[in-house]
């Protein structure tokens, strides 16, 4: 009886474990998705701070290392010479995470189709890999590198 009972408890302790770690992939899921709309799409540079860490780092493409200081520059300088009509949707292909406790890291691919006022579409495609921090109960970026796939 005790055997079955202390593996009754083994097994509860697992799938709470599971459970709690499909909430935590669902958490950084959704902050991926909600960073990439409020700052890449939308332009707005309010949300540096909401979703990046202080000390955040973007590696864009092998050829940028930017802090949220360019990241901002960049979203303002944009925002002045960008249509109005510009609309742009991000859709990803989530590929592998791991999860430590308050540390996790995530890889995916991120595809942007853009369309202006002539309703003429573009897409471009990224691999990118992302560590994040929990701060104050949120998942933040701390790291960003970002790959543009140049022949999907």
């Amino acid at each position: 009886m005790k055997a079955i009972l202390k593996s009754s408890v083994i097994i509860l302790l697992i799938s709470f474990s599971r459970l709690s770690q499909a909430n935590e992939l669902l958490e950084i899921k959704t902050v991926v998705e909600l960073a990439y709309e409020q700052i890449w799409s939308d332009l707005n540079a309010e949300a540096v701070e909401v979703f990046h860490t202080d000390d955040f780092t973007l590696l864009n493409d092998g050829e940028d290392f930017w802090s949220n200081f360019d990241v901002v520059l960049y979203l303002n300088r944009i925002k002045k010479v960008q249509s109005k009509t510009m609309k742009k949707a991000n859709s990803f292909e989530f590929l592998e995470h791991k999860i430590y406790d308050d540390l996790a890291w995530i890889t995916f691919y991120n595809t942007r189709q853009s369309s202006d006022a002539t309703s003429r579409i573009s897409e471009t495609k990224w691999l990118e890999s992302a560590f994040l921090v929990k701060e104050n109960n949120q998942w933040k970026f701390q790291l960003l590198h970002s790959s543009q796939v140049r022949n999907p």
